[in-house]
C-alpha cells in the first residue's frame, strides 16, 4: 500500500494530486448537475474554474454542453486536452491571467473559491466570472456546509474521509484521505470558513445577485445559484 500525502503548497502543480484526480474517474454525480443545469437555464456554454482533469466537465460535455475548463495545474490540463472536443476545450493557467471568451452563460465555482483565505481574494473569482458570463447568466458557486468549518468534525464517505479542524483565524484546516486502488492519497490544506451572508456580500459588489436558500446537494457542501446583473 503506497501513501502519498499532497500539501498545500504544492497542491496544485503537483503531478500526483494530477493522479489522484484521474483516477477519480467521472463526477458520481455528473448527472445532478446536468440536470441542474438545464433546469435553472437554457444556456449550453459553461465556464468552469479549477476544473482539474474534468471529472465534471468531461460528462457535460458528452451531454451536449460547450465547456471551456481552467486549471492552473499543468498535469491535469495535458490529461484534460487528450479528451478535446468540438464540446470541450482546455486552458492551462490562473484565471485572473487567463482572457477567455465571453458570453458564457453558465459559471462553474465547484471547490476552487475553497482554497480562498480572503475576501479579496474570493472577490476576484467572481469578477473574473462576472466578466466572462452573459447578462442574467448563471454562476454555480458550492462550498462546504459552514458547521464542518465552524464546529469541526470527521466525515466518512465511500473510499474517502474527510477531518475538519477549526483554526483561530476564521479558517479551519481539512485533511482529505482518498483510497484508490492501493494507494492513499492525502490532501491537507487551509480554508477559509465561507459564510452565507459574506459571500453575497461579495457576490453583490462583482454585480451578482445571490439566491440565499442554498441547494443542499450532499452532508459536506451547499450550492448557491448567483444571477449576473
Amino acid at each position: 500500500m503506497r501513501h502519498i500525502k499532497v500539501t498545500e503548497s504544492c497542491r496544485y502543480p503537483d503531478k500526483e494530486y494530477a493522479k489522484l484526480l484521474r483516477s477519480s474517474g467521472e463526477d458520481p454525480d455528473s448527472c445532478y448537475w446536468v440536470k441542474l443545469f438545464t433546469r435553472i437555464t437554457t444556456g449550453k456554454r459553461i465556464i468552469e474554474y479549477g476544473c482539474g482533469c474534468g471529472n465534471l466537465a468531461v460528462p457535460l460535455a458528452k451531454s451536449g454542453f460547450y465547456v471551456t475548463a481552467i486549471d492552473c495545474n499543468p498535469h491535469c490540463i495535458s490529461y484534460l486536452e487528450a479528451q478535446a472536443s468540438e464540446h470541450l476545450m482546455a486552458r492551462v493557467g490562473n484565471f485572473e491571467d487567463l482572457q477567455p471568451e465571453t458570453g458564457f452563460d453558465i459559471g462553474l465555482l465547484k471547490s476552487c473559491i475553497l482554497h480562498t483565505t480572503t475576501p479579496a481574494a474570493q472577490a476576484r473569482f467572481f469578477s473574473a466570472a462576472h466578466a466572462a458570463l452573459a447578462p442574467r447568466a448563471i454562476l454555480v458557486v458550492e462550498i462546504f456546509k459552514p458547521n464542518w468549518l465552524s464546529e469541526g468534525g470527521y466525515f466518512l464517505g465511500n473510499n474517502e474521509s474527510f477531518k475538519f479542524e477549526p483554526t483561530s483565524n476564521n479558517s479551519c484546516i481539512v485533511t482529505a484521505t482518498y483510497l484508490r486502488g492501493d494507494t492513499t492519497y492525502e490532501l491537507s490544506g487551509q480554508v477559509h470558513c465561507l459564510k452565507r451572508d459574506k459571500i453575497a456580500q461579495i457576490a453583490s459588489a462583482e454585480g451578482f445577485c445571490m439566491r440565499l436558500k442554498p441547494i443542499s446537494r450532499n452532508p459536506l457542501s451547499d450550492v448557491f445559484i448567483c444571477i449576473k446583473r
